[in-house]
């Protein structure tokens, strides 16, 4: 047998009333449900917090800008440091964009650059179908220098002669170049070369 089924029609602004002991027992579940579980109750709190505190943004370290001898700019751009709302306190981290703007200067720089050095070469020559090879001291003499080169003369206790510089550190060169010996005897001369 079967039973015949008719569908309700849907309530159209109908009020439904909810008897005051259901909506008695409704609260009293939330409260319990509020009061049992402590780590919602906390979000709670912390969301109270958050919305009626002032927000107060430092950071511990300062913007570093480093300008080299080159006239290369580097900025350290991400700064850290917290965020705290009342006794709550946060870890942040935040990223600058950062835009330079330099002035074009009138200067321009000098090729001139008049510094005197001292100078340990080792120097290799030719003799017959050998290569002898020896140390020398010497006292350079640098007229010219462009970015990390530089030309130098030198004047030792063996020899003399020009070399091509390049700065290894800011008062050190390395010095490739020929070296003359008083007995006009040409060689190939490596060497380093110190400021004074």
């Amino acid at each position: 047998m079967h039973s015949s089924v008719a569908l309700a029609a849907p309530l159209a602004n109908e009020t439904i009333t909810i008897p005051k002991s259901t909506y008695n027992q409704l609260v009293q579940q939330i409260q319990d449900l509020l009061t049992s579980n402590k780590s919602l109750q906390e979000k709670v709190q912390e969301l109270y917090l958050i919305q009626k505190s002032t927000p107060k943004l430092s950071f511990n370290d300062p913007i570093t800008v480093i300008i080299d001898k080159q006239g290369n700019v580097f900025i350290k751009d991400t700064l850290v440091g917290s965020l705290e709302l009342e006794k709550l306190k946060y870890d942040v981290s935040l990223k600058l964009k950062t835009s330079i703007l330099r002035a074009p200067s009138d200067k321009q720089e000098s090729l001139l650059d008049f510094k005197w050095k001292a100078a340990l070469l080792q120097s290799y020559e030719p003799v017959d179908t050998r290569t002898i090879s020896f140390v020398s001291y010497a006292l350079g003499f640098e007229p010219i220098h462009y970015k990390q080169f530089s030309a130098n003369a030198f004047i030792g206790n063996r020899l003399y002669g020009a070399a091509l510089g390049v700065d290894v550190t800011e008062h050190m060169d390395v010095l490739v170049g020929i070296g003359l010996r008083y007995n006009d005897q040409k060689g190939f001369t490596v060497g380093l070369a110190f400021d004074l």
